[in-house]
């Protein structure tokens, strides 16, 4: 389902998205910062469902920033009983190969936000060791305009840069 904004709003479309049993498609940049995750946790509190993240760093985000803690990254062991989850909603960022792994393994998928294709990342270099995995994490932050270059330099102890205090937006 394409996420169409003329005649419905966005917690229309989830809405109408689930009844379908369908999940939406999110174009990369048209749909940025317009209030997706907002209407998805209010989507999965009115329901209560399960809102899945794609790191531990946007899942805590989402908790925090809107106070809703049924909120799960998709890394997920292939031992772990998925069965406490429930019915599930996921944000952006789940790529279609993990939706199909859990719904292999019994996750009720309700709906959630497909992206049309990846993120164009800036590379913003980070050369600390053991920063290779968690740099993915922060530079999907950055791009998705949540936290500021300067930020995740302070989180490994890096001095700031001149305009890194800006949120990186598209244009």
């Amino acid at each position: 389902m394409e996420l169409q904004l003329a005649n419905r709003s966005i917690l229309q479309c989830l809405e109408l998205a689930a009844a379908n049993n369908e999940y939406i498609n999110v174009e990369v940049p048209r749909h940025r910062k317009i209030g997706k995750s907002k209407a998805l946790i209010e989507f999965a509190r009115e329901n209560n469902y399960t809102v899945l993240a794609n790191s531990k760093k946007v899942a805590e985000i989402l908790i925090n920033r809107f106070c809703y803690k049924n909120v799960r990254t998709v890394n997920f062991r292939k031992t772990e009983n998925l069965d406490e989850l429930g019915p599930c909603v996921f944000e952006e960022g789940i790529s279609p190969a993990e939706i199909k792994e859990l719904k292999i393994r019994g996750v009720e998928i309700v709906t959630g936000y497909l992206l049309d294709r990846p993120f164009d990342r800036p590379s913003y270099e980070i050369d600390k060791p053991g920063m290779v995995e968690d740099k993915k994490n922060m530079n999907l932050l950055i791009s998705m305009g949540v936290l500021s270059i300067n930020e995740v330099r302070e989180h490994y102890g890096l001095k700031p840069i001149p305009l890194g205090h800006e949120l990186y937006r598209r244009q």
